[in-house]
C-alpha cells in the first residue's frame, strides 16, 4: 500500500507554486507560511488519521488559533481540507485500475470503503465504481479550477455529512 502511495507522489507531486495569493503585511506573510506549512503536512499525512492538534503542533500553533488562520486562508477547515486530499488522491488510485475500492480507501486514508463513497459522491457526482467504469464525473473535475483553490471556497459539496431524506409521509389526507 505505501508502494502505491510513493509512486502516486512520485507522479503527481505537490506543485512549487502555492496558489495562495500575496499577502501585503509580514505577519500576515508568515501566517501564510504556516499554512503552507500546515497544508503540506495534511497532504503528506492524509493516508492516515490527521487531527487539529496534529497540525497545529506542526506549525507552532495553538490548535484553535491554526484553526481560525487556516480557514482565513483558505476560506474552508482543515477537515475540509483533508477530505480533499483523500478524496482526490482516490480519484488518482481508481483511475489506475489496480486496487480493489476498499484498498482504495485504505490507502487514501478513509477508514471504510463506504466514507469514501459517500465523499467521493458528493464531490463529483459519482461514485468511485462507476468512476473506475469510465462514467463522466460531475463539473467539478472537468473544469479547469480544480475543486481546491486559494481563489474560492471548496464547494460545500465536498463537505461528507450524511443527506436528510426529503421524502414526506402523508397521511392520506387530501387538501
Amino acid at each position: 500500500m505505501k508502494d502505491v502511495i510513493d509512486t502516486l507522489q512520485e507522479r503527481d507531486p505537490i506543485p512549487e507554486t502555492d496558489p495562495i495569493p500575496e499577502i501585503s503585511s509580514a505577519q500576515n506573510s508568515s501566517q501564510a507560511d504556516r499554512v503552507r506549512m500546515a497544508m503540506r503536512f495534511v497532504e503528506a499525512n492524509a493516508s492516515g488519521p490527521v487531527s487539529l492538534e496534529q497540525v497545529a503542533e506542526h506549525v507552532g500553533w495553538s490548535k484553535w488559533h491554526c484553526a481560525r488562520v487556516f480557514k482565513r486562508h483558505t476560506g474552508s477547515g482543515i477537515a475540509e481540507f483533508c477530505r480533499h486530499v483523500r478524496v482526490n488522491t482516490a480519484r488518482r488510485l481508481l483511475a489506475e485500475r489496480t486496487l480493489t475500492i476498499k484498498e482504495v480507501a485504505a490507502a487514501a486514508g478513509f477508514t471504510r470503503a463506504s466514507d469514501l463513497t459517500r465523499c467521493f459522491l458528493q464531490a463529483y457526482g459519482v461514485s468511485p465504481s462507476r468512476f473506475r467504469s469510465g462514467q463522466p464525473i460531475a463539473a467539478a473535475l472537468e473544469s479547469s479550477t480544480p475543486p481546491w483553490s486559494f481563489d474560492r471556497a471548496l464547494p460545500t459539496s465536498i463537505e461528507c455529512t450524511p443527506r436528510r431524506s426529503t421524502a414526506r409521509i402523508h397521511n392520506g389526507a387530501t387538501n
